[in-house]
């Protein structure tokens, strides 16, 4: 079949449909409405972005005095722990050096008694502080001091020589001492005056 055209060339041309032209018209006003859209969108994102921001803040500053009042109970507890942590250990020892102190009656001779007992801290160098010291059968630490007595000083009178000898080595075994020392022996007016110097284990200081 033959098609025929009775239009004039001049409107024949202006009838043409002009693809490539087209195309160009198209793309331009898709880059101008994406640019358009860009336009309104990153200035309605960040005014969103601002007020999220802005509502956190709030948030926040509500939730600061909870937050202080959590960290000041956390802090209470902590500090209650560690006196209940520091109490029973002032208790425990006590009560280990009572049992300690009652027991010396079980070794110690019959013509042997004690006239003194010190229980202290040996200084090391660079160490400060001193232990406490107690008479006629007891001993004690001092409240406040930074290290547990490592070190017990028996005194007393015997009324011989090898009671003394027996007594050190009922005090050795009771396993509580690294070592005990004879410092001192004299003779006096009731017999001989003694002082035995015995060093705790590190383990028994605990």
């Amino acid at each position: 079949m033959y098609r025929v055209n009775l239009l004039p060339p001049k409107l024949q041309r202006e009838g043409t449909i002009d693809v490539r032209r087209l195309f160009l018209l198209a793309g331009i006003t898709v880059l101008l409405a994406g640019f358009v859209g860009l336009c309104v969108f990153f200035p309605l994102n960040y005014f969103l972005m601002k007020n999220e921001l802005e509502l956190t803040r709030q948030q926040i500053a509500e939730l600061e005095p909870v937050v202080n009042r959590v960290q000041a109970l956390r802090k209470e507890r902590q500090d209650l722990e560690k006196a209940v942590a520091e109490y029973r250990a002032i208790f425990r020892e006590r009560k280990t050096w009572s049992s300690f102190i009652s027991g010396l009656d079980s070794i110690t001779p019959v013509d042997l008694w004690l006239t003194g007992l010190e229980i202290s801290r040996r200084q090391e160098p660079g160490e400060r502080g001193e232990g406490g010291t107690a008479g006629g059968g007891a001993g004690s630490r001092p409240a406040g001091s930074p290290d547990r007595p490592n070190m017990v000083v028996f005194k007393g009178v015997s009324r011989t020589l090898s009671s003394v000898g027996v007594f050190e080595q009922h005090l050795h075994r009771l396993g509580v001492f690294e070592r005990l020392e004879l410092k001192k022996i004299s003779a006096g007016d009731n017999g001989l005056n003694f002082e035995i110097t015995g060093y705790l284990r590190e383990e028994t200081t605990r």
